[in-house]
């Protein structure tokens, strides 16, 4: 009895330590045993917890493709320490199995070892066809003749190409911001009219703010959610972004090997970004269905989420977790079919995704740590049961499905089925008993002659900070010969506030639009905002320069302090002087902008603490500047150990000296400033003497 009582304790302690000393993975990319595969995917792997980036070595890998043989691998931990990223060296090769072995041996940074794993995909078959571009996008939805890569019109002065013409009505109580869309033509190549597309930002009143025109450049042109200006852009497949100055400061590509799709983007201000690419595959549907054609071109569904380096993290396939025959597509005789037709993407309070997948009329929540499916939401596979919503079909082929911000889901319901107006819902879902109750609908009210606004594609809805609703009403069918507005706003009970048409011949619409509080008067970036050279009494404060900005208002106070001191200055820095030794200090910067009357917002505020009168630096000699980049000012940090004279100078890369200054300076700690000549743009040395030392460093001149 003694001697199995202690067998079972040993077993218990041999089987605790192993769960505690070793832990497995959570996601895997590629699936397990998936197929369909680009052959220059990506392998990625989380645990779930912060990884010892010392522990991943690459011989911890192997990889071995059938056709391809033994694969050499580089291996990555992304800026959140969990998600081990690999490479191979070379593509794997068409039809192919790989086979992954990953060893014991990746640590956590709590000292866990993770267990070996192994796992098999395949790469997809070999064959050619066009998959390049975007095309989906471009068809939009696959159901309307478009005018796709249009020439560009020959004109080279942009301000000769006139703006579509529009016409807006209010009430006055619409919530005050600007509106963001993009124009083109619902028409066919029949349609000889011109056909001029806008990026375009209005007042309420409709007043220019921008408009800059490029066909093929411009879909769901929005203010992200880390603040800059995104859109995508047909010719190569990308989502550009814009800074508050109208320029192009970076470019977002699906990676391996998918080209993006221009349904959605969003990116966030920790540089994470996620988007959506359509995967066209050759099936034999004659396996699937009944009358199926043996060689469909059949199109799923790829969800990436790039990191801040654009290195793909995480990768959701439709292929992996949809039947085909859950879309309300035709798969009989049909030879080219898109089954999933994703339009939104969206991040959740809790961390997780929501997808929105227009022909299966289905919204889906994506596990973000695992990539399992955590419910289904409407279509073949709804999980929950409607209440308070009197359609039988709640909602089909929908776009645009949001959380708000107390939780509700949001979505614009296409309603596609013939003789049914479009409408935009609200549902309180109740995850744990999944019920959806309808909290709250629209449906435009019938225009002259009776007609409906009949939406086939396309469309958004935005809940705004009023209680407001804003939305877009996409691609509609027009049943009569009536002015159909392209944009309404509606307030809580469903009075139309403000709306918009486009009333020239070109049948103009746009795929989404938006309302935006849009400040170009940039606020300083938080995290640029730098404390240099503390002391007891001073401190030196510089930050990024901003669109737009022709000074500064620049905030401090002690931190137990309630009113603030303000300061004005033309420069990004800021010397602060005769403050109190041992004190907590705040401070914060905000943006004037002079030439359009406006400033920004305040930074979030920042703190430093200043030294005691008795901490001393050791007086070895030494020298450091800000800002960097700068344009007209810099702030000198340095110690002397002697009276010396002092001389900075600025080098280019020619070598030669563009700036010079000299002056005698007496043993100690000073900061000194000094200011530039105009100096061309560009990569520059700054020089410091003194009698017993040099000091060289680079600076940055914007």
């Amino acid at each position: 009895m003694v001697s199995s009582l202690r067998w079972c304790l040993t077993v218990i302690i041999i089987y605790t330590f192993i769960e505690k000393s070793s832990a497995q993975f959570q996601y895997i990319s590629p699936v397990p045993g998936s197929i369909y595969h680009n052959p220059s995917t990506n392998i990625i792997l989380k645990n779930g917890n912060l990884i010892d980036s010392l522990s991943l070595t690459p011989g911890l890998f192997t990889v071995v493709g059938s056709v391809s043989g033994v694969h050499s691998i580089r291996v990555t931990l992304s800026d959140d320490q969990q998600t081990i990223v690999a490479y191979p060296a070379t593509y794997f090769a068409d039809s192919e199995t790989v086979n992954v072995s990953v060893a014991t041996g990746i640590k956590t940074s709590t000292g866990l070892v993770l267990r070996d794993t192994a796992f098999q995909f395949q790469t997809h078959p070999d064959y050619y066809f066009n998959r390049g571009y975007g095309k989906r996008s471009y068809d939009l939805d696959g159901e309307i003749p478009h005018k796709a890569y249009l020439p560009v019109d020959t004109r080279t002065d942009s301000s000769e190409i006139p703006l579509p013409q529009f016409l807006i009505t209010d009430n006055g109580n619409e919530y005050p911001s600007r509106v963001f869309y993009y124009n083109f033509k619902s028409s066919g190549e029949q349609d000889t009219t011109d056909d001029y597309q806008f990026k375009t930002i209005l007042n309420d009143n409709g007043d220019s703010v921008y408009a800059s025109y490029d066909n093929n450049t411009g879909i769901d042109f929005k203010l992200n959610n880390n603040g800059y200006l995104t859109f995508f852009n047909g010719y190569d497949s990308s989502f550009q972004m814009m800074d508050s100055s109208y320029h192009l400061i970076d470019s977002f590509f699906a990676g391996n090997g998918y080209y993006a799709d221009g349904h959605d983007f969003q990116i966030f201000p920790d540089g994470h970004s996620y988007l959506l690419a359509y995967d066209e595959q050759i099936i034999d549907m004659s396996k699937v269905v009944n009358n199926g054609i043996d060689t469909a071109h059949v199109t799923g569904l790829i969800l990436q989420e790039l990191d801040k380096k654009k290195q793909v993290v995480f990768e959701w396939r439709s292929w992996d977790h949809f039947d085909i025959r859950d879309s309300y597509e035709l798969l009989h005789n049909h030879a080219d079919i898109d089954l999933v037709h994703g339009n939104s993407i969206e991040l959740e309070q809790d961390g997780n995704i929501l997808l929105s997948s227009r022909h299966l009329s289905e919204v889906t929540k994506i596990n973000h740590a695992t990539g399992e499916t955590i419910w289904r939401f409407g279509g073949k596979n709804n999980q929950f049961a409607f209440i308070n919503d009197p359609d039988s079909i709640p909602f089909y082929y929908q776009h645009d499905a949001r959380q708000l911000a107390n939780g509700h889901i949001t979505l614009f319901n296409n309603n596609k089925q013939e003789g049914i107006p479009a409408s935009v819902k609200e549902y309180a879902l109740d995850e744990i008993n999944k019920t959806a109750m309808l909290v709250w609908s629209y449906v435009h009210p019938s225009l002259d002659s009776g007609a409906i606004i009949i939406s086939n594609a396309m469309g958004n809805a935005q809940r705004l900070p009023n209680g407001n609703t804003f939305i877009c009403w996409g691609y509609f069918i027009k049943t009569a010969q009536v002015s159909y507005p392209n944009f309404t706003e509606v307030d809580s009970l469903g009075n139309i506030v403000w709306e918009f048409r486009f009333t020239g011949n070109e049948n103009y619409i746009s795929y989404r639009a938006f309302k935006f509080d849009w400040k170009p008067c940039g606020l300083p970036v938080p995290a640029s905002l730098v404390v240099n050279s503390v002391t007891y009494n001073s401190a030196g404060l510089s930050w990024a320069v901003p669109s737009f900005a022709s000074n500064y208002e620049v905030d401090y106070k002690e931190s137990a302090a309630a009113d603030w001191i303000v300061l004005t200055t033309f420069n990004n820095s800021y010397l602060l002087t005769s403050l109190v030794p041992e004190t907590q200090y705040d401070w914060r910067v905000k943006t004037i902008c002079t030439a359009m009357s406006d400033s920004s917002d305040y930074t979030p505020v920042e703190h430093f603490n200043t030294l005691s009168t008795g901490i001393s630096s050791p007086l070895s000699e030494k020298f450091s500047f800000f800002p960097n980049p700068t344009k007209e000012v810099l702030n000198l940090d340095y110690i002397l150990n002697k009276n010396s004279p002092v001389n900075c100078f600025i080098i280019n890369m020619l070598g030669e000296i563009v700036f010079n200054k000299a002056w005698h300076e007496t043993e100690g700690h000073h900061l000194s400033i000094i200011t530039l000549p105009y100096l061309n743009k560009g990569i520059y040395l700054i020089g410091f003497k003194t009698e017993g030392q040099e000091f060289y460093k680079k600076v940055i001149i914007q």
